[in-house]
């Protein structure tokens, strides 16, 4: 379970990388560009210190801070999805789903040993 957690946090700094938004007018050319969570700046380096932060909790076993940390990142990423809208790249899809599973992770009730 630690190891599923923190590859989750890995994997939310990795799509903070990939593309976020497609920036484009849809003329003939069909020329199109990408921004990514480094090219938005600001708020989105925030969901990188998050996907840090859920890899260290999760390894130390602190069940709060995953939770907080989590929800502090859907929260901020599905701010950036309804900004967006139509121009929504798969980065920023791929970034909401991780963050609902890290949530849902974190708030799973760890099992007994019984």
């Amino acid at each position: 379970m630690k190891w599923v957690a923190s590859g989750l946090g890995i994997v939310t700094m990795w799509l903070w990388f990939m593309p976020w938004v497609i920036l484009g007018d849809g003329s003939s050319s069909e020329f199109y560009f990408y921004q990514s969570g480094q090219h938005i700046g600001g708020v989105a380096y925030l969901l990188l210190g998050f996907g840090t932060a859920y890899a260290f909790f999760s390894w130390l076993d602190v069940r709060g801070g995953r939770i907080l940390v989590s929800l502090g990142g859907l929260l901020i990423a599905l701010g950036y999805l309804v900004q967006v809208g139509r121009g929504v790249a798969w980065g920023l899809l791929g970034l909401c789903l991780v963050q609902c599973l890290s949530l849902g992770l974190a708030l799973l009730k760890p099992r007994s040993s019984t």
